[in-house]
Order: C-alpha cells, then sequence, then structure tokens
C-alpha cells in the first residue's frame, strides 16, 4: 500500500469528487467510461490528461492487489504512465473520439426553450429534491444529503414549503439516527444501506459523508426540530472521529471499509 500510494503521489494528481454534489462532473466521467467500456459503475476511476482534462481512462473497482484474473491498481497507473508518456498520437485521437461523443450527448434538442422564470425554476428544485428523500416516492437507501438541504432551508425560509418540507427532512434525519445506516455501538454512519428500509448497512464509512451528515443532523435541530437521536447519533459520530479516523499527526482519515480491521490485533 506504501509503494502504491508513494507512485500515485510522484505520476498522478489525485481529486476525489463527491457525485452527489458534482453530478455535473459524476454525469461526464460515468458517459465516459460508458463511451469506452460499454458499460458503467461506482466506484468510478477517471484519468484526466492534464493539459486539457479530458478523460482517457476509466474503469470502477480496481483491487489492490492481482486477484481473479485482474491487475492491481498499481499495475494499472504504471500502465496507464507508459500509455500516456509513449502512445501520444493514439492518446489524441482516443481523446478526440471522446470529446466528439460527449458533446453530441450534451446539444440541447430543437427548439428547448432555456428561459425559465426564477419562481419555476425554485419550484422545481424543490420538487426535485423533496422527490428524492421522500420515501413515499422514492425508496433510497444513501443519506443523500446535498437534496436535503435544499428543502431543509426552504422549510426555514419560505412558508408555501414549509409544512411538506418539514416532514420530508424529519423523517429523513430520523432514518440516518435510528436506522443501520448509523453504527449505534461504535458511532459514525456507513455509506449506505443494501435495502430500501434503512436496515442492512454496507460496512464502509467515508468521512466527507459523516460531515455532510452531522450538520444536516445539527440544522434540523436549530430549526426547532427537537429529536433526542439526533443529539446522540451527532455525539456518537464526533467520538468515532477522534477515535478512529485522526491520524496522529492530526489529519482525519478519508475513509474507512469492512477490511479496515481484519486481524484481532488491530487497534
Amino acid at each position: 500500500m506504501k509503494l502504491l500510494n508513494k507512485y500515485i503521489n510522484a505520476n498522478f494528481l489525485p481529486i476525489k469528487v463527491d457525485r452527489e454534489e458534482k453530478p455535473d462532473l459524476d454525469s461526464i466521467y460515468m458517459q465516459s467510461l460508458q463511451i469506452m467500456s460499454g458499460q458503467g459503475g461506482w466506484t468510478l476511476n477517471a484519468f484526466l490528461s492534464p493539459d486539457d482534462l479530458v478523460p482517457f481512462y476509466a474503469g470502477t473497482y480496481f483491487p489492490v492487489d492481482p486477484c481473479y484474473g485482474r491487475p492491481g491498481f498499481l499495475q494499472v497507473l504504471q500502465a496507464l504512465h507508459r500509455y500516456y508518456d509513449m502512445e501520444k498520437e493514439e492518446l489524441r485521437q482516443r481523446k478526440a473520439v471522446i470529446v466528439e461523443a460527449l458533446l453530441t450527448s450534451a446539444v440541447l434538442q430543437n427548439g428547448a426553450s432555456q428561459e425559465v422564470e426564477d419562481h419555476q425554476l425554485l419550484q422545481k428544485g424543490w420538487e426535485t429534491c423533496t422527490g428524492i428523500i421522500n420515501p413515499k416516492q422514492v425508496s433510497n437507501s444513501f443519506p443523500m444529503i446535498p437534496y436535503c438541504e435544499f428543502p431543509l432551508r426552504g422549510t426555514r425560509f419560505h412558508y408555501q414549503y414549509r409544512y411538506d418540507g418539514q416532514q420530508v427532512c424529519t423523517q429523513r434525519g430520523l432514518d440516518l439516527a435510528l436506522g443501520g445506516i448509523y453504527d449505534h455501538v461504535a458511532g459514525g454512519f456507513d455509506r449506505y444501506t443494501v435495502d430500501p428500509t434503512w436496515t442492512i448497512p454496507h460496512f464502509e464509512k467515508m468521512l466527507y459523508d459523516n460531515g455532510q451528515i452531522v450538520e444536516y443532523l445539527a440544522n434540523l435541530c436549530s430549526a426547532g426540530i427537537q429529536e433526542p437521536s439526533f443529539e446522540r447519533a451527532v455525539a456518537g459520530t464526533v467520538k468515532w472521529l477522534q477515535l478512529e479516523m485522526t491520524a496522529p499527526t492530526g489529519y482525519f482519515y478519508a475513509a474507512q471499509d469492512a477490511d479496515s480491521f481484519i486481524h484481532s490485533t488491530d487497534t
């Protein structure tokens, strides 16, 4: 792992993008992956040339070590490094094909109007966000916090959205704080649950997810929604961050997955 990290830092500029915060970038890179391989999926790893930021290779999950006939991540990185340095003309042609395909998919249909009144845009955004997080409409086992924040702010500042918004936002908070996505023993929130009822967690905890959820639960409390489970989940998550996610140098670790602790001696 140390060799892998050293190689990445020496030859690449790694950037982690939150697909919920940046769905526009996620769409571009996912389309690029589908163009290259005919299929998509997450985790999504996209490799961009530094001069024009055009993706020239993409894939989903790469194992750390070679297994099941698949190369390890270090081997993938080494191959891409050689390709980028040695195959300049093929790289140029490859990027041209990808750019053309992306531009074609981005062209608006003829006659599509781009003039939308502000209140219509606000209403559309409200309906979209509440629809995504409303369990009556969409069974979703991901936190989707960026979609929760807009209805919550509308609940606080726009009277016409107050009742429905408060119900939807409070329910999402309860799903998070009381459901299986929250680690009721060790603290912290898992990435998602594998079922739509927030019961069975996928054992992976992301730093940015937990930061967003803590802020969201705190915002629910500050909006006057008094729920003891919110305070308990926030306190448990902060304790988990201090105990398990803080490096000796003071930095926070980015993630913790099911394989982070695989031996009884792991602290």
